[in-house]
């Protein structure tokens, strides 16, 4: 169990296998002492199988973002021409090794509401007529119906299109 979760979470660790266990995936064998110690790699892209891997990634997101550039065109002139501000959301995200990037995607929020002021958002919500909505949202609780997402932006959310800027992360 230890080490399928290892293997799963691309943990390196070292252990005595017991017999039936000598072999696995991503794994070494060596000898400390005439015991059999099992290392095993955190995962199978080292060296040039992780330069392969960003290369294969890299022009696949590069196809992709040719590809999907008209569309991407068209949305960004629907948000900019619906409402004021900015066509693109970006936020600082960190990876489970604790690295920070920005996220980027099409904005699918009303202008007004793009703010990290709780207070403001929640009056705004208060005033359109949604207290009990306004309620949740400074508690931090996720919303039934978020009356800040404008039409489009729940047709992006829908159909995912609001990830697209997601490609130029890669």
């Amino acid at each position: 169990e230890i080490r399928r979760a290892a293997d799963k979470n691309h943990i390196k660790f070292k252990y005595i296998p017991t017999d039936d266990n000598l072999i696995g995936a991503n794994s070494e064998v060596e000898l400390l002492n005439d015991y059999p110690i099992l290392t095993v790699n955190p995962t199978p892209l080292r060296g040039w199988g992780r330069i392969i891997k960003r290369l294969m990634d890299t022009a696949l997101s590069l196809i992709l973002i040719i590809l999907t550039l008209p569309l991407m065109i068209i949305i960004a002139i629907i948000i900019k021409l619906s409402d004021k501000g900015p066509v693109l959301f970006k936020q600082s995200r960190v990876t489970r090794y604790g690295n920070v990037f920005k996220v980027m995607k099409f904005r699918t929020m009303i202008y007004q509401f793009y703010t990290n002021n709780q207070k403001k958002v929640a009056k705004i919500l208060t005033d359109m007529g949604y207290p009990e909505q306004a309620e949740k949202f400074q508690k931090g609780e996720k919303l039934d119906f978020d009356p800040r997402i404008s039409k489009f932006g729940a047709f992006l959310r829908k159909t995912s299109l609001d990830e697209l800027p997601q490609l130029f992360n890669i």
